[in-house]
């Protein structure tokens, strides 16, 4: 392997430091000197979780983030001759972004917290972005951070008109964590606990939108599980409900098949195949593009979560956003039929899919709907996940990006 000139300039502080129009030609010189795909996804983890200062709303730096993730796993399913593509259309996206980052303020020390959990728990409550970052740096850093999950995900979704990029955001952040070692949980936590304390109504104001009663329900005992022979009626009734219901409507209704002894795989089906309906109904608009994306967002950290009431509070809180994205993509007098489908025409291969996103993402919402769409059809069997990767296809880009390729030619020939 070749000697590493860039050894002293570790490829974080590159992607912070070096002038933006620098930055591609650099990742073709770090590239043929042997830099990873696993070292790239590291820096780009730290450097974009870094680029949240304490300003920020939920801006295009929170989308970085979360995109992060999912250029990685596209990465990883990329064809031999397209491997770089997305890192290469990543470091492009951030030459341009990064001029609206800060960086990310030293950590104040909470000093000894004998209680981390309970710390962190009240500073969430209170919306107290500062306590809770200090807090999370002070855990992340002196204890075991998987353990801050199940708090983490519970207040993702208690702001229900923001639970969209708030799950994308912890969900990405999780996962690039798995991959890049849990040693960097500080950095990333921190910027978790910033887009959760992102709070985008005037101070004293209550959110509304059934979160306690979601999470009094999950506590309650569920339902005897029931024969798994009428579980497809189940799901299909599910969808038509979800069609027309209100938010706290179809929460209650997942509420009460929880307590009549649905288990929770069927529900997620109505749920994924709900939001794959609504982006082939709505493929333009940004909430039928971005409810595939929040609702894997949901399950997959219904996977993660420890406790049985933070998995079942997650499902409830999908059940209340489906309805809610469906409500504001129909806020101009549009229809979107969740309910009974004709057999949708199978959508591409896996590997095609792929290939049709690496060449022709546009924007971070590609690589976030799209990588979303897979995955939700991976999680599902039989009709259900051919229909769910058909109904999504819609998020894939349409046609090949023309400057894509000559900048893969710059970076990987120069």
């Amino acid at each position: 392997m070749p000697g590493r000139a860039w050894a002293g300039d570790a490829p974080t502080a590159w992607l912070l430091e070096a002038q933006a129009d620098a930055l591609p030609g650099g990742l073709g010189e770090r590239i043929r000197e042997g830099l990873t795909p696993r070292e790239l996804h590291e820096a780009f983890t730290l450097a974009t979780c870094r680029g949240i200062g304490a300003s920020h709303g939920l801006s295009r730096i929170f989308d970085l983030v979360i995109a992060v993730d999912a250029v990685a796993r596209a990465d990883a399913l990329a064809p031999t001759d397209l491997r770089w593509w997305p890192w290469i259309w990543l470091t492009h996206l951030w030459a341009e972004e990064r001029g609206g980052a800060d960086a990310m303020p030293k950590a104040r020390s909470p000093g000894r917290v004998r209680d981390p959990a309970t710390a962190l728990d009240r500073a969430l409550q209170d919306w107290d972005g500062d306590h809770a970052d200090s807090v999370i740096a002070g855990w992340a850093l002196g204890g075991d951070p998987s353990q801050a999950l199940d708090r983490l995900a519970l207040a993702a979704v208690r702001d229900a008109r923001y639970v969209g990029r708030k799950v994308e955001h912890l969900a990405a952040s999780w996962r690039n964590l798995e991959t890049v070692g849990m040693w960097h949980a500080d950095t990333v936590l921190r910027s978790v606990v910033r887009a959760l304390c992102v709070r985008e109504m005037p101070p004293g104001s209550k959110y509304e939108g059934g979160f306690d009663d979601a999470l009094a329900a999950a506590k309650r005992p569920a339902g005897k599980v029931l024969n798994s022979a009428g579980d497809q009626a189940r799901i299909r009734n599910l969808l038509e409900m979800l069609s027309t219901a209100t938010p706290l409507e179809a929460q209650e209704a997942f509420i009460r098949e929880h307590g009549e002894g649905l288990p929770p795989g069927p529900a997620w089906t109505a749920l994924q195949v709900g939001a794959a309906r609504l982006t082939r109904e709505q493929p333009t608009h940004v909430v039928g593009r971005r409810a595939v994306s929040t609702l894997e967002g949901l399950r997959y950290l219904s996977t993660k979560a420890r406790d049985s009431v933070t998995r079942t509070t997650l499902l409830f809180r999908g059940a209340w956003r489906l309805a809610f994205f469906r409500q504001q993509a129909t806020s101009d007098g549009s229809t979107a039929s969740l309910g009974p489908s004709e057999t949708p025409t199978p959508g591409p291969r896996e590997s095609r899919a792929v290939e049709i996103l690496i060449r022709g993402a546009r924007d971070p919402k590609d690589y976030i709907c799209g990588m979303a769409a897979l995955d939700s059809a991976r999680a599902l069997s039989g009709p259900w996940a051919a229909e769910a990767l058909a109904a999504a296809a819609t998020s894939f880009p349409g046609s090949p990006s023309k400057a894509l390729p000559k900048r893969a030619a710059r970076v990987l020939g120069g």
